[in-house]
């Protein structure tokens, strides 16, 4: 039976505990409360999960956990019975919350029966476009709802795609559904979300370079000039083009963020704040996201930047064109993602924010693209091509500072999820990223003629890999082991850090294949 005690959590999550009028980004959340003792088990105790887990002040991790488990039963068994969008709603949440602790893989069949639900309850098609619920009388908010049922599933699908290697079956498009937007009674019923259906779009620009990278090139020239290159790189001009400058965190320079660029970003959010627009985290993520795709799309052509074959001075005007505006695209984007990060994180650390705006899992896979992308333009990119690009090589030893801010930021999102003791996709990820700041270290040090002296931050990486475990439902723990292919937007392509090779099928072709064109 619901109690006051559940009232109260939901409602101090929907309400910043009690700043502002009930608004959430995902569902109605004033009705949420007004119904509370009236709403379906699984829809209740779904949404206390996700409330405890973000409760502030913090809640005892098994006060989360139980309501999840409670939600779990409750969701099955509502399976068994007619399903409603509220079902769908439920599902979601149960998704989101597998994925805060770690754990995606065990998310992926309820996601793919949302998926499914969606297809049969019809919520890819837009309430105001369908004649089967028009003797319903919707309200325009109710009709929002719906939407925004289906937005928070498709772009949890869309995401899993984007990370995951194990290809999801999507069997809904977002083509015959309108973006959220925004509805007043005379109040903001939700929160934006206005920024979902370009993330969704930057999600299958990255999909669509995942399926090209799924097998080598027949040719090496196919990197440059191929169909599918020219199709992605398209379709993230026009993802681009569309982004809305105002909730952009974008720096006026990208190796460096200036107070100007800091006041600037503070007045966005005020801006969007004053307005019941996104929260803060969904601005940074929007940047980050849309930056990390810049990495992703041109992360092939950075890498021929390294082949002798490549070297500036053998390649025609047009290629040696076409690779400096891509490795200039790649670099800018990862230098700005790492200076958001850090950032973000003094931020957090000095501003009074919901808890539920902290870093999660989500973050952690922009800052893996930005971190690999200075690794190898450090230390791998011939030296060569810094001087036709017209730019100066960073200076490592101070954009290190930052690098290892990224890493130890990502460790914490690692710790909140249940660290070494579950396990989850994030530790194989921190090893590789360790190992690019160790190796760059030993590349920058090597070229002064210099040893490679330990610090303070070297200490703080060390912790991250010392008796990392991975979880098995069954309770054992084992060493943990990069025989499973990691969640990312792209593995290293037969790339190695530092001895580590990349799990998966594809590695060893892509090995095989940067060996024959060295």
């Amino acid at each position: 039976m619901p109690t006051i005690g559940d009232w109260m959590l939901v409602y101090q999550s929907c309400t910043n505990n009690g700043k502002n009028k009930p608004m959430f980004y995902s569902f109605d959340a004033d009705n949420f409360l007004n119904s509370f003792f009236q709403q379906k088990p699984f829809f209740r105790l779904m949404r206390c999960a996700m409330a405890a887990f973000y409760a502030d002040p913090p809640l005892p991790e098994i006060v989360a956990v139980n309501y999840y488990s409670r939600a779990r039963k409750s969701v099955i068994h509502a399976m068994t019975e007619k399903p409603t969008y509220q079902t769908v709603q439920a599902l979601s949440w149960l998704c989101q919350f597998l994925g805060w602790k770690g754990q995606p893989d065990l998310a992926r069949p309820f996601l793919k029966t949302a998926l499914d639900l969606i297809k049969a309850l019809r919520l890819d098609i837009d309430p105001d476009d369908s004649p089967w619920l028009f003797h319903l009388n919707l309200t325009p908010r109710q009709k929002e709802d719906r939407r925004r049922a289906f937005w928070c599933v498709y772009w949890n699908a869309t995401m899993e795609r984007a990370i995951s290697n194990d290809a999801l079956d999507v069997p809904v498009t977002a083509d015959y559904i309108k973006a959220p937007s925004a509805v007043n009674e005379p109040y903001p019923v939700f929160q934006d979300y206005t920024s979902v259906k370009t993330l969704c779009e930057i999600y299958s620009v990255i999909i669509h370079v995942k399926h090209f990278c799924a097998r080598t090139p027949k040719s090496i020239q196919d990197i440059l000039v191929s169909d599918s290159v020219a199709t992605y790189h398209t379709k993230m001009f026009h993802v681009h083009s569309r982004a809305p400058a105002a909730t952009l965190h974008i720096s006026d320079s990208p190796e460096q963020l200036s107070p100007s660029d800091i006041t600037r970003f503070r007045a966005q959010q005020d801006q969007s704040a004053q307005t019941g627009g996104s929260e803060i985290l969904d601005n940074f993520m929007y940047t980050v996201e849309l930056l990390a795709s810049k990495c992703v799309v041109n992360r092939l052509t950075l890498y021929l930047s390294s082949l002798k074959s490549f070297h500036p001075l053998l390649v025609p005007p047009n290629i040696h064109q076409q690779m400096v505006r891509a490795i200039n695209e790649a670099l800018d984007a990862a230098h700005r993602i790492v200076h958001l990060y850090a950032w973000y994180d003094n931020l957090l650390k000095t501003q009074t924010v919901s808890l539920s705006q902290n870093f999660g899992q989500d973050t952690f896979y922009p800052a893996w693209e930005a971190v690999l992308i200075l690794w190898f333009a450090s230390c791998k990119m011939d030296s060569a091509w810094w001087t036709v690009m017209g730019r100066q090589k960073h200076d490592w030893f101070l954009l290190r500072e930052r690098v290892v801010h990224v890493v130890l930021v990502m460790h914490k999102v690692s710790e909140s999820e249940g660290g070494q003791e579950v396990g989850g996709v994030i530790p194989p990820l921190l090893t590789c990223m360790k190992a690019m700041v160790y190796e760059v270290d030993s590349h920058e040090n090597a070229l002064l003629g210099l040893e490679r002296t330990a610090t303070h931050s070297d200490q703080q990486l060390d912790q991250l890999t010392l008796g990392m475990k991975v979880f098995s439902l069954d309770g054992r723990t084992d060493e943990i082991s990069l025989t499973k292919e990691p969640k990312a937007f792209l593995g290293l392509l037969g790339m190695e850090v530092g001895g580590i090779r990349w799990p998966g099928p594809r590695e060893d072709s892509w090995r095989l294949f940067w060996k024959l064109h060295s």
